[in-house]
């Protein structure tokens, strides 16, 4: 692969340029912007070309975390959190961070994440997982094995290949975390892998039918039919 292009934002002066220190010592990243905020951090994220985000979790005016909702699809593929504060880990691992560094930061461990970020890359999502809060427990789901999300009141119903699981979750919430990895929001209550769609059936009410790989059928509406077809090319 050719170097990573590299972000980093961090409100500390002295962390972030510890953090630039140890991207331009690697020799697989390139240093193309430091950020002493989260607002800078979209502004740049959103002008720049950017594969790897190393980002601070606490940061005046708006978080990493934060940095990472807000261009949702747009945000990089491959995001770092770098903080003192482990707490935030859980809600860091719901937008698809691929670790999560706590200071003091080594030159070891950082190396070890820029290698999760290659394999996030090369692979192209194989090995991605959702991290899912249920009755007070954590629950890890390879976005690999997902088949479609369906809507169920205040829960959520995840089909994969190994079955169906409930949790307690918004649909919303859902179509952040997957976006980035070729889901699409077809109806308000269905999600599904673009690359498990098998046929597309329009409707005369002006909505359509999906049917994926494993047969199922799912709705789409009306207000998103021309989307899913742009996008199912």
């Amino acid at each position: 692969m050719p170097p990573l292009r590299t972000l980093v934002a961090d409100d500390e002066p002295l962390s972030r340029a510890e953090l630039a220190a140890l991207v331009q010592q690697h020799p697989d990243l390139e240093l193309v912007a430091t950020c002493s905020d989260g607002a800078s951090a979209i502004a740049c994220l959103e002008a720049t070309t950017v594969d790897l985000a190393v980002l601070d979790v606490e940061m005046p005016g708006c978080t990493g975390i934060e940095v990472v909702r807000t261009l949702g699809s747009a945000a990089p593929r491959a995001v770092v959190f770098a903080t003192a504060h482990p707490e935030f880990a859980v809600e860091a691992f719901e937008v698809q961070a691929i670790d999560y560094l706590l200071k003091p930061y080594d030159a070891a461990r950082f190396a070890a994440a820029v290698e999760r970020a290659q394999q996030r890359l090369e692979g192209a999502g194989e090995g991605a997982r959702l991290v899912l809060r249920k009755e007070g427990r954590m629950e890890v789901v390879a976005i690999a094995s997902l088949r479609w999300v369906e809507s169920a009141d205040q829960y959520v119903h995840l089909h994969t290949a190994e079955g169906s699981r409930l949790m307690r979750e918004s649909m919303a919430r859902m179509e952040e975390a997957l976006a980035p990895h070729g889901f699409l929001r077809v109806h308000r209550s269905a999600i599904v892998p673009l690359s498990g769609v098998r046929e597309l059936h329009s409707l005369p009410s002006g909505g359509a039918e999906l049917v994926l790989e494993g047969g199922e059928r799912v709705p789409v509406s009306r207000s998103r039919a021309a989307e899913v077809r742009r996008a199912l090319g």
